[in-house]
């Protein structure tokens, strides 16, 4: 997997299927969320869903279904996970490890 500064990003070249957006500092982390937004919107991903891993009851298994789920109109999605910890655990490991491997293509 090649890795790109944030910087780098144009929001009019075609988007990569996933993006891995981490950091000590928060305003950093927040800032090139932001342009990937941007970014996605500018391409037509206006279907945005967030997931946020922050308890051990987190279902795992909701969000791989709603990645292989098509967006309403069959819009482009932008599919968001924050885990506030950095930690998914073994099931979410599990859970991550199988949306990288089968990327949804109307998904990023």
């Amino acid at each position: 997997m090649a890795t790109l500064p944030i910087e780098q990003l144009d929001i009019n070249a075609t988007l990569r299927p996933l993006y891995v957006i981490h950091g000590e500092e928060d305003l950093l982390r927040i800032e090139a969320l932001d342009k990937l937004r941007a970014a996605a919107k500018n391409q037509g991903y206006l279907n945005r869903e967030v997931y946020v891993a922050d308890t051990p009851s987190f279902d795992w298994q909701e969000l791989l279904q709603s990645a292989g789920s098509m967006g309403l109109f069959a819009d482009l999605k932008l599919l968001e996970i924050h885990i506030l910890n950095g930690k998914p655990g073994k099931n979410g490991g599990d859970v991550l490890q199988t949306l990288a491997e089968k990327l949804p293509e109307d998904t990023v």
